[in-house]
């Protein structure tokens, strides 16, 4: 049997907000709400738990969620990569529950606002094209790396623009710089063969959904934290 699968891949230690994913936003956890909101859409099969914590792995079995196993220690520190999960719940998941992945669905916790009509379109390009092998959320950066991003040249040490373009015209506004977009990493639909083979996230096609700027923080500071409750009072009617 095969079928699609959304997985919340969270760690119990967190270098910006200790404990956030187990902490309380808005009278929920965030690991609650974004198992809560995969629960809700009828594109996923089953909902799915990766942890190196005994409690958040408690909070997600109450919440309906599986949890096959505590993640092992080798993808349980900051410096694991979240691609490296996939893989590892990918390889697995047919002696875990004797299924075959058709899409594989990620939603990050710390990215609390979230809207089912986002993940379906990146569903459906995904389903039914056989040129993407993955779908993310996206945003125009407030930022341009042609423009106004610096970076420090190793030789001299002074600050340059940190983008340039062979042939490519001076660039003196922003409007005429090459358009470029930030990487949301709040939900992600991706096709398994595709993670498995995939040297990077980027290494192959993915399609990109812009969405409004409210879609695309998340959090990694106290300042994050109280601003992402301001966004949800103000944005998300469904109160998941």
């Amino acid at each position: 049997m095969s079928i699609s699968i959304a997985a919340i891949c969270v760690r119990g230690g967190s270098v910006g907000v200790a404990g956030k994913n187990e902490r309380d936003f808005l009278g929920k956890s965030l690991v609650e709400r974004a198992i809560n909101f995969a629960q809700t859409l009828p594109q996923i099969d089953r909902v799915i738990c990766s942890t190196d914590s005994e409690r958040i792995a408690d909070i997600a079995l109450k919440r309906g969620a599986d949890v096959p196993e505590l993640r092992p220690e080798v993808l349980s520190s900051s410096d694991a990569a979240k691609p490296d999960v996939w893989r590892y719940i990918i390889e697995n998941s047919s002696s875990w529950f004797g299924e075959s992945i058709n899409l594989f669905c990620d939603f990050d916790a710390t990215n609390p606002i979230k809207s089912a009509l986002h993940f379906k379109h990146l569903y459906e390009v995904v389903q039914n094209s056989s040129r993407y092998d993955g779908a993310l959320l996206v945003k125009h950066a407030r930022k341009n790396p042609y423009f106004n991003l610096l970076e420090v040249e190793c030789e001299s040490g002074k600050l340059v623009i940190s983008k340039r373009s062979d042939g490519m015209r001076k660039v003196v506004a922003r409007q005429h710089a090459p358009p470029v977009f930030e990487h949301i990493a709040s939900m992600y639909v991706l096709k398994p063969d595709y993670i498995l083979r995939a040297e990077t996230l980027f290494s192959g096609n993915l399609y990109g959904l812009e969405v409004p700027e409210q879609f695309s923080f998340d959090i990694d500071s106290e300042f994050d934290w109280g601003l992402l409750e301001y966004l949800y009072t103000k944005y998300v009617d469904d109160k998941i």
